[in-house]
């Protein structure tokens, strides 16, 4: 059905273990180094695709629950919908906004500390530096405009982000 297994780098991987903050996403037990392991869940169920916005890491309960009910489309959209959350609380709000605007619109025009988030991840891009000074910053960098990679547009469309779901989860 699917081709073989990939395996999970190690970038996804501890990007998928800093966003659950050694805690399971769906129960809230704790990873412990001695006691509870935990494993990367393939929201798709094409295990295959091994990219960060198709895993969510889980506590094997968890996991093992998501696989007895991966042919139940509710609870596809439910891991899914989780695995949306986890992201937009793990880039934080300001910037996950910032995501969704350029995102929608292209580029948006932001502080630089805003976007740094995105520029690390490789998901956003500079498109034009400090169009935009005010004050006494007239050498700082005040504001510059910022457009999504490839990447950033393929994680937000994947992961289904939009404004919607934004306001409907406030």
């Amino acid at each position: 059905m699917f081709p073989e297994r990939t395996s999970v780098s190690d970038w996804v991987g501890s990007l998928l273990q800093d966003e659950i903050k050694s805690r399971c996403p769906k129960c809230g037990k704790f990873e412990s180094d001695q006691s509870e392991s935990f494993s990367y869940h393939h929201i798709d169920g094409n295990h295959s695709n091994s990219e960060y916005w198709n895993l969510i890491r889980l506590c094997c309960e968890c996991h093992d629950r998501c696989e007895k009910y991966k042919g139940d489309s509710r609870y596809v959209r439910k891991v899914k919908r989780l695995k949306a959350h986890l992201f937009r609380d793990f880039l934080g709000h300001t910037t996950y906004d910032l995501l969704l605007r350029a995102y929608e619109k292209g580029s948006v025009l932001t502080f630089p500390f805003v976007a740094r988030t995105l520029l690390q991840l490789g998901l956003g891009t500079l498109e034009q530096a400090n169009p935009v000074t005010f004050g006494a910053a007239k050498d700082e960098p005040t504001f510059s405009v910022y457009s999504l990679t490839e990447q950033g547009k393929k994680w937000a469309g994947e992961l289904n982000l939009s404004w919607g779901e934004t306001e409907q989860s406030a």
